[in-house]
């Protein structure tokens, strides 16, 4: 897990570096009932899972583990000083990619599929939507995310980071 929670710390540069992508049908305003940019001290059925300087990750006590039909393994809650910026969501099986699939192109519309042999898909782009969403399945493990990212606190952050690399050279 250390690994694969490390990765998702840097995640807010990819979505600030990265981006064909296409614009929502209807942008999410929050995740799973929580506003992009909600503090973590009002949250009480949070589990802190991983602390890295000013990132946090967090488990719901009580999570529900069905998107649609689609059963989940686990979702992630990414806070950068304590405010609500990212959620990932796992899951198994081709099945549920195909579940899944089927649910957020219908709730966002079309995506950006980003290599036609590859089951990744994007949704916003970091210029004109506050967030980036991406579809991620390995069909050989049979293993998938889907990653939502808040643009204004991953730009902030990236913005931190940069000055901090820049003023350490």
């Amino acid at each position: 897990m250390k690994s694969r929670s490390a990765w998702w710390f840097a995640l807010p540069l990819l979505f600030v570096l990265v981006s064909p992508s296409h614009a929502f049908k209807l942008e999410p305003l929050s995740f799973n009932g929580i506003a992009w940019g909600t503090d973590v001290q009002g949250l009480k059925d949070m589990v802190l899972v991983e602390s890295q300087d000013n990132d946090k990750m967090y488990v719901r006590v009580k999570e529900e583990d069905m998107m649609g039909v689609a059963k989940l393994d686990r979702t992630s809650y990414l806070f950068y000083k304590n405010r609500f910026c990212g959620a990932v969501v796992e899951f198994s099986g081709k099945k549920n990619f195909e579940a899944l699939k089927s649910q957020l192109f219908r709730r966002y519309g079309i995506a950006h599929r980003q290599n036609e042999d590859a089951n990744v898909y994007t949704w916003g782009t970091p210029g004109d939507d506050n967030v980036n969403i991406i579809f991620e399945y390995e069909a050989k493990s049979e293993q998938g995310t889907i990653t939502y990212m808040y643009i204004p606190i991953a730009k902030e952050k990236y913005a931190a980071e940069k000055k901090e690399t820049e003023s350490s050279k």
